[in-house]
């Protein structure tokens, strides 16, 4: 991985003298790759068996069609990305799939918009259900609501009482981060950070029908979680992040298997890491599946001044 350490290098310091925006989209396979064959990455539990197989990586280069991505939603019968940003866009894109690629093409983008309320968007999590409608989460105000394909925030679920009072949170930019969908229990969402009085040292996935599951959080200080996905087999799939400062910022980035069948008599259930990468600059952040057993993971590209945003597209094993 060092080859991908000096391109981000790289990256930063044409950033700092001052380089624009191209005007043009660009998709491009990551440049470390050495041939289209397929990457297989192990994780630090297991050194035998690959947990995870990357089978494309695609970075877009403009930040006027695409910034701040915070997650994806993916709607399998017309085959469309659905992207939100941190200041409340909302971006479509055609997916194309064909053997073990995989390609983005950009359609449209909206503002998120209320038509009676008037405030600050901070989106930040996105999922569709069983009706492929498009559900949304926020910080700022802890809230889910229904989205329509224009952006457009109609009703709001009712949260839990814990998630609804703002001071429970450890800040106002720490709230709902992520949001799936359960076939079984319904609309899933997570905080970044544990609430104020609970044990850091685990997360807390919550159903808006009441149920929860606790899971042991990676030790990495400021370790959060930034996405869930439902898999194949109904349990969850995390997206873990962590900050490390330096004079090149680093991330810790986890994607773990939470069990949710496999828990205690205190609900805190069983995970498996199936992916772990320490990497420089880029902050994953958002996760969909796209297909059987496959999934996509987006970056923030504005984290650190970026101007590009990352996906990489895997299979679980």
């Amino acid at each position: 991985m060092k080859y991908k350490y000096c391109l981000h290098i790289l990256l930063l310091a044409i950033i700092l003298n001052g380089c624009k925006t191209s005007d043009i989209q660009v998709l491009t396979e990551d440049p470390t790759e050495e041939s289209p064959s397929v990457t297989e990455v192990l994780t630090e539990e297991s050194s035998t068996t690959p947990k995870i197989t990357i089978l494309k990586k695609i970075t877009i280069d403009n930040l006027e069609i695409l910034n701040e991505a915070s997650d994806l939603a993916y709607n399998d019968e017309i085959e469309i990305l659905y992207i939100v940003g941190d200041k409340g866009d909302l971006y479509t894109y055609d997916v194309n799939m064909e053997n073990d690629t995989l390609a983005l093409e950009y359609q449209n983008s909206y503002k998120i918009h209320h038509s009676s309320e008037s405030f600050t968007i901070d989106s930040e999590g996105l999922t569709t259900n069983d009706k492929n409608e498009l559900i949304l989460s926020f910080e700022g105000i802890p809230r889910i609501s229904n989205l329509s394909i224009e952006g457009k925030i109609d009703t709001n679920y009712t949260l839990p009482d814990k998630l609804q009072t703002p001071t429970n949170y450890s800040t106002n930019n720490k709230m709902l981060e992520a949001v799936a969908w359960h076939q079984d229990y319904g609309i899933l969402t997570a905080s970044e950070f544990p609430l104020d009085g609970q044990d850091t040292t685990k997360q807390t996935i919550y159903a808006l029908n009441g149920n929860v599951w606790h899971f042991k959080a990676e030790s990495y200080k400021d370790n959060a979680v930034t996405a869930i996905e439902v898999m194949e087999d109904d349990n969850l799939l995390i997206l873990e992040r962590a900050y490390e400062e330096g004079s090149i910022p680093a991330f810790y980035i986890t994607l773990k298997k939470l069990y949710i069948d496999d828990c205690d008599q205190n609900n805190l259930c069983r995970t498996e890491v199936l992916y772990f990468e320490h990497m420089y600059i880029t902050n994953y952040e958002g996760l969909t599946k796209i297909d059987k057993n496959r999934y996509l993971m987006v970056s923030d590209n504005q984290n650190q001044n970026l101007i590009a945003t990352d996906f990489i597209y895997f299979e679980v094993h």
